[in-house]
């Protein structure tokens, strides 16, 4: 079987990223180390607003929520928390064991995400 992850990175107003993810979260996905030199190239660009969308990952191990860890202590240097949409009980519960629930803010939907820091005074 031939583990897969798909992302797709959309860039809103050169100031935040919606991050979707599809598949498995985990460092023994082929994918993985692209995703994070890809995220690690916009934290260097200076994007510390991220929507990371996890509705779709069906896995995500302890690589997977390091990265997650990395964009919200990127965002919190800016006194903000990264955005994320989670549907997914066993995700959520993974993220929650790890405490990451504490450094990230939840949300419904992308709209929700934007208006998040649209109403968070971050310079």
């Amino acid at each position: 079987m031939d583990i897969k992850l798909n992302v797709k990175v959309s860039i809103i107003d050169d100031t935040m990223g919606v991050i979707t993810i599809n598949g498995e979260l985990s460092i023994f996905v082929q994918e993985f180390d692209l995703l994070y030199k890809e995220l690690t190239a916009y934290i260097k660009m200076g994007l510390y607003q991220y929507v990371l969308d996890l509705n779709q990952v069906s896995y995500i191990d302890s690589s997977g929520i390091g990265m997650v860890i990395k964009l919200a202590t990127n965002a919190s240097k800016f006194n903000t928390q990264i955005c994320i949409l989670c549907d997914q009980p066993q995700v959520r519960k993974a993220l929650t064991i790890s405490n990451v629930d504490k450094i990230v803010h939840y949300i419904k939907s992308v709209k929700e995400g934007s208006d998040y820091y649209k109403n968070t005074n971050i310079k």
